[in-house]
């Protein structure tokens, strides 16, 4: 008996756990709290005799409410003492709990204590006194749980079989019915009674013949029309709703929701508007209740299921009425209410997970939002299938369905406030209009989407949010892409979507590396390809270079992973001057020449400490790309090569001796002969009498004074 006299049915754990749970809630008192945290743990273990927990919550509640009652008699009433050794609740010896010391409560009167004593003291559960364990496990399987479906499934067969050769039509289908209806009443009102386990099997098989019995009236009977066989299918499910709710049973609960599905399999080429309408309808109406009424037990495991059929039935929808006349816009209504029951499910599940935390257990909803985002993805796509199929849908409806989505969205965002996954409905939002906005041929309307979805992203990015980081990096890159396979310069759009893009530089603020690299090497390659002609390489090469002085100059855009943004940027330069080689830019002094400047504002501007590339052997790098230059530029005049080699190795052999670098000296000094060896082996073969002589008092002049700065330098190292 319970405290209120109300008997405890056998074998229901869950009806102690419930009055458990509210006492729970109810408790003011430190120490009876403590005792129904560890009573509900030993609940859920199941490793007591369930009459025995009964008999122990009973008797420490009644302690609780005295011990309640006195302390909040009067002080002055009675002097103050500790807890009388009779109030302490008694547990296990596993599971005691530990009262506080010296807590003050007012100590009875000679009859108050009398009448204390007449309560009886719990007795004392055994830690060594679980459940026996039954002998022969496997045996007891076999011959509890196979046979018993085996022996339902046989019992439905000859139902399904005397019906079908025996009787009319009509009656054929009643008795179906009839025979899954008994099977269930004797499953739930005789069986359940000792064996819930088993009663669970056979229920389940009574719920899926009332199924079967719907399907073959309809499909092979014909008793039914559609619409009749939509109504009696959404009875069964609402059936199976209540009774998975009353039996806190997962399994009713998932064979109702899934098995709600086989109306799809009763739609035809000949559906009307109306029938698809109370289809969709029954369906949305059997997930909202499911929602609503959810079970005690396998909230989490229910929920991620329930969100992995939703997503299952729209992909079998799309499949099975994609060749049907049904308007666009009821199919519509359908994918936006399977969306709205995402949010539901998610919504649900947070509130699940909070309720639960507070008590000290742990939910993991990591399935669930995996299942989610794998939704959010299947779903916008499909929204964008049926808008591709329908080529001739109006604005209106486009627009409404964008605004429907955004509207659930922030409704979602809105209710998950206080929670982690507030910004899921975010990404949803974003996915949807996307695919919506993309299936037009209007290329203004998608850009103006891109537009208006960057700014929100790039607005929310100033608030820096980890949680938008992905978002704003995804939105960026589409519009990026979009922008480079876009380029209509006739177009009006495409400048508009430029200036997005160059705007959104200034909003930068997480994942700055990124970023900078997305967006410089965009602009490079729109301005590329708007260009025509030598300027190609100059251009690009300038924009990557004007970004390395813009981002690293500025602490805003400067994050701690600037060097890999500028490793990108001497890449992409290093690429343009290696494509100085083709001969398409033979005798483009003007390329040839914004190239040099480029490359050595380069090396002389970034090859630094607050660039990262401060590389110690810097003047030979500027040696060996001068030499490069000089090698590749082509002219009418092959010998012009060599003389500027020869400068080059001039230069080297001052600026080394300047600098005290010996490195650079000896490179300029055997440039020098290499160039003479050249001249010799091959720059005097095919040219005029006029050029060579050029060439070698040139060359000449170049070697004298190279090897003047030597004979000079080493006088003065003797004479000091």
């Amino acid at each position: 008996m319970n405290h209120e006299g109300n008997v405890l049915p056998d074998g229901k754990l869950e009806a102690l756990e419930a009055q458990t749970q509210k006492y729970l809630s109810e408790a003011s008192d430190q120490m009876f709290t403590e005792y129904l945290i560890k009573l509900k743990e030993r609940i859920r273990n199941q490793k007591y005799q369930v009459d025995l927990l009964q008999d122990e919550l009973d008797r420490s509640y009644q302690m609780y409410l005295r011990r309640k009652e006195l302390a909040e008699r009067p002080v002055g009433s009675n002097p103050v003492g500790e807890v009388p050794a009779n109030m302490q609740v008694n547990m296990p010896a596993n599971m005691q709990v530990n009262p506080p010391v010296n807590v003050p409560v007012n100590i009875p009167s000679v009859n108050e204590t009398t009448a204390v004593k007449r309560i009886e003291e719990p007795a004392r559960i055994p830690a060594s006194a679980p459940i026996k364990k039954t002998e022969g496990g496997a045996e007891f399987i076999v011959g509890t749980a196979i046979l018993s479906i085996v022996g339902g499934a046989f019992i439905l067969t000859a139902l399904v079989m005397l019906t079908m050769y025996f009787m009319n039509g009509f009656v054929k289908g009643m008795c179906l019915y009839a025979g899954a209806i008994l099977l269930l009443l004797i499953s739930e009102l005789l069986i359940y009674r000792k064996l819930p386990k088993l009663a669970t099997v056979f229920s389940a098989i009574g719920i899926g013949g009332l199924y079967l019995s719907t399907v073959l009236n309809f499909l092979t009977l014909h008793n039914f029309g559609i619409m009749a066989t939509i109504i009696i299918t959404m009875l069964i499910t609402l059936f199976a709703i209540l009774l998975s709710r009353k039996r806190d049973s997962f399994v009713y609960r998932i064979l109702g929701l899934v098995a709600s599905y086989l109306c799809l399999l009763t739609v035809g080429e000949d559906i009307s508007t109306i029938e698809f309408c109370m289809l969709s309808g029954m369906i949305l109406l059997i997930n909202m209740v499911c929602i609503l009424i959810p079970i005690r037990k396998y909230k989490t495991a229910f929920n991620a299921t329930h969100m992995c059929s939703n997503l299952v039935f729209a992909f079998l929808m799309d499949w099975r009425l994609g060749e049907f006349v049904i308007p666009i816009e009821f199919r519509l209504l359908l994918i936006i209410g399977l969306l709205l029951i995402m949010q539901m499910l998610l919504f649900a599940q947070m509130k699940h997970e909070q309720k639960e935390m507070a008590v000290g257990n742990r939910v993991a909803s990591t399935v669930l939002k995996v299942f989610y985002a794998i939704s959010a993805v299947g779903l916008t796509n499909i929204l964008g299938d049926i808008f591709w199929e329908n080529m001739l849908y109006t604005e209106m409806l486009r627009y409404g369905s964008v605004a429907a989505v955004a509207v659930i969205c922030i409704v979602a965002c809105l209710a998950l406030r206080k929670y982690s996954v507030k910004w899921y409905p975010y990404y949803l939002m974003n996915l949807c209009c996307l695919n919506i906005c993309w299936c037009t041929e209007n290329d203004g309307e998608t850009i103006i989407c891109l537009l208006v979805l960057l700014v929100i992203a790039k607005i929310l990015s100033l608030w820096r949010i980890p949680a938008l980081k992905l978002c704003d990096a995804f939105l960026t890159s589409v519009t990026c892409l979009y922008l480079l396979a876009y380029m209509d310069e006739n177009s009006v759009y495409t400048y508009v979507l430029l200036a997005g893009v160059v705007i959104s530089v200034f909003f930068i603020s997480q994942w700055q590396t990124y970023f900078e690299i997305l967006l410089t090497y965009t602009l490079a390659i729109f301005a590329v390809a708007q260009l025509g002609g030598m300027l190609k390489l100059p251009v690009f090469t300038g924009i990557l270079f004007v970004g390395m002085l813009l981002f690293n100059n500025i602490s805003r855009f400067r994050g701690k992973h600037i060097v890999v943004f500028n490793g990108f940027a001497l890449a992409g330069e290093v690429i343009c001057f290696l494509l100085l080689l083709n001969p398409v830019y033979q005798n483009a002094y003007l390329t040839y020449l914004i190239m040099l400047v480029f490359g050595l504002a380069t090396i002389v501007l970034t090859f630094q400490e607050k660039y990262h590339m401060n590389f110690k052997c810097k003047n030979m790098i500027m040696a060996l790309f001068l030499t490069y230059m000089a090698i590749i530029i082509r002219t009418n005049l092959p010998v012009i090569n060599s003389i500027l080699l020869m400068v080059i190795a001039l230069v080297c052999v001052g600026v080394g001796f300047v600098v005290k670098e010996k490195a650079v000296r000896i490179y300029g000094l055997v440039l020098s002969l290499l160039v003479c060896v050249k001249i010799v082996l091959y720059d005097y073969i095919g040219v005029s009498t006029l050029q060579r002589t050029v060439l070698f008092f040139a060359v000449g002049v170049i070697a004298l004074i190279i090897a003047g700065i030597y004979i000079i330098l080493e006088k003065k190292n003797t004479k000091s």
